[in-house]
């Protein structure tokens, strides 16, 4: 999808605001800025997207959700089978180069047979793809051998080997938005349409009930009350909620690389949603937009991760690659690039143990000047070049000799 393009056509759609507040001017434009999307996805917020829905969907098919119209299917005896809540499934799917879907739903026929359709839960549908629910699909991931999919329908099911299950087309579910009433025409119309209008349905939701239950919920409401910008339609409140959820996302990684660390060995936790509140409300200027708040965020954080790595450069591993494949080298084992990233994996963890112990951890603000650190850093980096050395030849013989028992 081209935003800039599908911006243009979605300019004259009814519900589409207009504000000088929003980039590009509208709302379509604004939630398909390419800028916000690569900052907000730093983020979380496609994850943030595709979990809320992907949760949504559980409840709406939990709920008797009236899917399929065949005169023959019962959506009070159907059973919903949940695989996206199980990352092995993902993991053997992805292996085995299939989709994998987030639903499957079993049906009892006659003879004791039970159909199986996929649902996928899909918060942009632009961006589906077919072959996702497609019966052969389907087929393929539960006929796998050790299938964890078939797993799971086993569990909420009695069923005798494969020969019972009858796999027939599934769908998709996507929230009722202003972006996916246009992309449902543009799918399922024309003369070759991408997807029968059946295998696509648009769920209407109510956006701050969808949105309330996420953390950044907050941090969205002080966005949105910057621009004091309200939506006319259930389907364009939902985009709006989007667009809010994109700043906010946005603001928590800004925060959380300000507060990480100039030199730790411990992964960052995201920053708490009170913390960038504070902080959001600390930055707001006046007659400045959220749009506007977060440009200016972005500067900083820049110039945050510019420290950052200064610092992380002046921490770098005083043995060389190339050091490593010659001491492998010496024990016939040079040529093998598994073993030289191991090596060098297992060194680094202990080099910074080393380094850590004599730096300690250094704060987002040190309280000395950026050069004094990154000397200081440097300078004991370099005093460990001869024990890294030592402790390179040691894990090259320990290393090696696993592989070769291994072998």
């Amino acid at each position: 999808m081209n935003p800039n393009r599908v911006s243009r056509e979605l300019r004259k759609l009814p519900g589409n605001i207009r504000s000088s507040r929003l980039p590009g001017g509208t709302l379509v434009s604004a939630v398909l800025d390419r800028q916000l999307m690569g900052w907000s996805d730093r983020g979380g917020a496609s994850r943030i997207f595709g979990d809320i829905w992907s949760e949504h969907c559980w409840e709406y098919l939990s709920n008797g959700a009236r899917l399929f119209p065949e005169s023959t299917y019962d959506h009070a005896r159907a059973t919903v089978v949940r695989l996206d809540n199980n990352p092995r499934i993902a993991i053997q799917a992805g292996r085995n180069k299939l989709p994998n879907p987030d639903f499957l739903v079993i049906h009892p026929e006659a003879h004791g047979a039970y159909s199986v359709r996929a649902v996928d839960a899909k918060f942009a549908v632009d961006r589906l793809r077919r072959t996702q629910v497609s019966p052969d699909s389907i087929r393929e991931l539960i006929e796998l051998p050790g299938s964890l999919a078939l797993q799971e329908v086993q569990l909420r099911i009695e069923i005798n080997g494969n020969n019972q299950l009858d796999y027939q087309p599934g769908l998709f579910l996507g929230p009722n938005s202003l972006l996916n009433n246009h992309f449902f025409h543009q799918l399922t119309t024309g003369e070759t349409p991408r997807i029968p209008s059946d295998e696509l349905q648009l769920v209407s939701v109510d956006a701050h009930v969808l949105f309330q239950r996420i953390e950044e919920y907050p941090l969205m409401q002080l966005m949105q009350s910057i621009d004091e910008l309200t939506a006319s339609t259930p389907e364009s409140d939902l985009v709006l909620g989007m667009y809010y959820l994109r700043l906010a996302s946005a603001a928590r990684w800004f925060e959380t690389q300000a507060r990480m660390p100039l030199l730790t060995n411990e992964p960052p936790d995201p920053a708490d949603v009170a913390q960038v509140v504070l902080a959001a409300d600390q930055r707001i200027k006046a007659g400045e937009s959220a749009y506007g708040l977060i440009e200016g965020w972005s500067a900083a954080t820049e110039r945050a991760i510019e420290r950052q790595k200064l610092v992380q450069d002046a921490a770098r591993l005083p043995v060389r690659m190339t050091e490593i494949r010659k001491m492998l080298a010496r024990r016939n084992r040079g040529e093998d690039k598994k073993l030289i990233r191991k090596v060098r994996g297992i060194l680094e963890q202990e080099f910074m143990h080393h380094l850590l112990s004599e730096t300690g951890t250094i704060p987002a603000d040190p309280g000395e000047p950026i050069s004094e650190v990154v000397a200081r850093v440097a300078s004991i980096s370099r005093s460990l070049e001869t024990e890294m050395r030592r402790s390179a030849e040691r894990i090259a013989d320990q290393v090696a000799s696993e592989e070769g028992i291994e072998s």
